[in-house]
């Protein structure tokens, strides 16, 4: 769906110019659009991870705002399965190898998180080549996860 306002816009400030202001925004366009094209809920949204470094960097993680926002909405709870223990580049202006190269070990389970047979949507901002996403979704099904999907604010083309 195209929008008469830029969207791309949004998402950068949110995430780069902390306009956190803009994630409540985002996330009800996206309910706006998405809510009733979603099928069966899941049983827990899953924020996809980022460095503590860049964390203190960027003073949030805007993949916890959006799924602590949908997940209110939607009444479905969040779960911290993951965790970014490695410091990597951003994938920003990376190639598909070397966004997959950047998230070799990248990420590690969470073995508190209770994943086994639930159904998980993996939320992030924006989805470039799948890398983060693919590699989100090997972690929760090599942990018990019965179905991921993969909830995303932009695809870019």
């Amino acid at each position: 769906m195209r929008y008469d306002f830029p969207v791309d816009r949004l998402i950068a400030g949110f995430k780069h110019q902390k306009k956190l202001h803009y994630g409540a925004v985002l996330s009800k366009l996206w309910l706006g659009r998405c809510a009733d094209q979603l099928g069966p809920l899941p049983d827990a949204l899953i924020p996809v991870p980022i460095h503590w470094r860049r964390r203190l960097q960027r003073g949030f993680n805007q993949s916890i705002v959006l799924a602590n926002d949908l997940g209110n909405a939607l009444n479905i709870p969040v779960y911290h399965a993951v965790k970014h223990p490695r410091a990597t580049h951003s994938q920003q202006g990376l190639n598909a190898a070397a966004r997959r190269k950047n998230l070799h070990h990248a990420f590690a389970f969470l073995p508190s998180a209770d994943v086994k047979n639930k159904h998980l949507a993996v939320i992030d901002d924006v989805v470039t080549t799948t890398a983060t996403a693919n590699t989100m979704a090997a972690i929760l099904a090599r942990n018990g996860a019965a179905r991921v999907d993969i909830w995303c604010l932009a695809r870019t083309p």
